[in-house]
């Protein structure tokens, strides 16, 4: 078909009136689950596309949704915006994206193109805000826009958010390595992983070993920065070669970090994992290593389902005053770069 589809086309086409149609799509009002399913088999067939400049017009909203992030270099939250967008779609909203530089002062004119495009909902992903911004963050939840947060604590009971269990992944990680004989297991750091930190700690703690941490007192190194933090760990341990080289294992703050220790250990000569295991965390590429290397799935994909799911029962729900905090737990991917340590 070349003309565009209308509500009232799928009215005519299934002989309803234009009144239920429009309940049906929107999900509002009194319709039989028989009746909404042969509207949404009708919007198949027909190719209907919800007209959202229409539809704000009447509610003073877009049906769009949006991200807002704190980096776009590296594609570590692909799997995060393609599982939004993905909910999003199915009930009918678009997505729009919005960049804010870390510590920049560009997040103003942000949240003025936010109310300005009439957006229904966003999501500020870490790093993308700080404490400083809540008040800012407040007021745009004023003007009618449904707001959730990842990696943020409590900022007002209307706003939800979504954490991951980082100490847990590094306990699980750790663990993992023990259960294969491991001791001296050696944790590469920098300032940005405390969480996955703590939990290696415990983890050796518990086990009554030794937890052996570098990198967590050295310059910062940006999580954006993900060419540099390859770097950084392979300079770090050759600058800590003679005092972790006994090491049977190690961890890596993220797969970056891990894939630098791997190139460390290569130039040493050192067999992974024959003479020394290695693991990461994200998995966004550990299976394009060789060999391939052991992680925690950082589980963003799942993060970018709930926080559409989270915006969009804010809006059709308009619950409010009972703020949402869910915990999201890291998968174990068990790969070639970890194996039972046999003494040499």
């Amino acid at each position: 078909m070349d003309k565009n589809i209308t509500m009232q086309d799928i009215a005519d086409h299934l002989k309803l009136d234009r009144t239920t149609v429009s309940k049906a799509i929107s999900g509002k009002g009194s319709v039989s689950a028989k009746t909404i399913k042969r509207v949404q088999q009708a919007i198949e067939e027909l190719g209907y596309r919800k007209d959202h400049f229409a539809s704000g017009l009447v509610t003073g909203k877009n049906t769009v949704l949006a991200i807002v992030l704190p980096e776009m270099k590296s594609g570590i939250y692909a799997p995060f915006v393609q599982n939004f967008q993905r909910t999003a779609r199915k009930h009918h909203y678009g997505v729009i994206l919005y960049y804010v530089e870390p510590q920049g002062d560009n997040l103003t004119l942000t949240l003025e193109m936010l109310k300005q495009q009439r957006v229904s909902g966003v999501t500020f992903l870490s790093g993308a805000t700080s404490p400083s911004d809540d008040d800012n963050l407040i007021r745009l939840l004023d003007t009618g826009i449904a707001i959730n947060t990842t990696t943020r604590g409590f900022i007002h009971e209307d706003i939800d958010g979504i954490r991951y269990n980082h100490i847990k992944a590094g306990f699980e990680l750790t663990e993992h390595l023990v259960k294969l004989q491991h001791k001296n297991i050696v944790f590469v750091a920098n300032t940005y992983s405390s969480g996955r930190m703590d939990g290696y700690k415990k983890a050796m703690q518990s086990y009554g070993l030794q937890p052996v941490v570098i990198g967590d007192k050295q310059s910062a190194v940006k999580p954006s920065d993900y060419q540099s933090l390859t770097k950084f760990s392979y300079d770090l341990l050759m600058q800590e070669w003679d005092r972790v080289k006994d090491a049977s294992a190690f961890i890596g703050c993220n797969d970056d970090v891990a894939l630098g220790i791997m190139h460390l250990l290569k130039e040493k000569n050192v067999s992974i994992p024959k003479d020394c295991s290695v693991a990461g965390f994200d998995d966004l590429y550990a299976d394009v290593t060789i060999p391939q290397l052991t992680s925690m799935r950082f589980p963003l994909s799942e993060g970018g389902e709930k926080a559409a799911e989270l915006l969009l029962k804010r809006i059709h729900a308009n619950e409010k005053g009972f703020s949402t905090s869910l915990l999201l737990d890291y998968e174990l991917i068990d790969r070639e770069s970890t194996a039972m340590y046999t003494a040499h």
